[in-house]
């Protein structure tokens, strides 16, 4: 009788064991499939980032948008006047501060994606800027040295 009984403990213990195994087998695959699906999106994700478009930059345009006066969205007494001759103008209450030389052009950003960005020279100093921003309206636009953002509204022409 003893000896039935350790038969089906042992039996009993056997099938457990193989319950076990194969249990932590599926475990195994399972995480095994996640892995691999979350490396299957990861990828798809990436694929789908660079098949995105990159806003095509009309250099032209922009230089067209920007001329013409724009006042501080911070200090409503500081103007900055881009002209068509090259030149751009400081004014801050109705005083000419600066004038120096612009330039648009199209580089790459940090992140290898064609940005706007504008140059102004004088005898003295070069200053860089990304254009963030260039609407009919509105100009943003950040200066590389410091990473200050200057946020600009048009001024209306008058007639």
């Amino acid at each position: 009788m003893m000896k039935n009984m350790l038969i089906i403990a042992l039996l009993i213990l056997v099938v457990a064991m193989g319950y076990g195994l194969i249990w932590s087998t599926q475990k195994v695959s399972n995480l095994e499939a996640e892995m691999e699906l979350k490396a299957e999106e990861e990828k798809e994700a990436e694929e789908m980032m660079q098949e995105e478009e990159v806003e095509e930059i009309n250099l032209e345009e922009s230089m067209k948008v920007i001329l013409g006066a724009w006042q501080s969205t911070e200090d409503e007494k500081s103007t900055v006047v881009f002209k068509d001759d090259g030149t751009v103008v400081d004014i801050y209450e109705g005083e000419e501060l600066a004038s120096d030389n612009w330039s648009l052009t199209v580089e790459l950003d940090y992140n290898h994606t064609p940005s706007l960005h504008l140059t102004r020279t004088n005898e003295e100093e070069v200053f860089k800027y990304v254009i963030w921003e260039l609407e009919n309206e509105k100009l943003v636009m950040n200066y590389l040295n410091s990473g200050n953002t200057l946020e600009y509204m048009r001024v209306p022409e008058v007639e």
